[in-house]
């Protein structure tokens, strides 16, 4: 169980920073 959530939550994340880094194409960090 805890395996497959852990799992779940780091996909989660990797989606998060994609959509983050599609969000802002422009943005460059200083």
């Amino acid at each position: 169980n805890h395996a497959f959530i852990k799992k779940f939550e780091d996909k989660d994340l990797d989606l998060r920073i994609l959509v983050e880094s599609l969000e802002q194409p422009m943005n460059v960090p200083e």
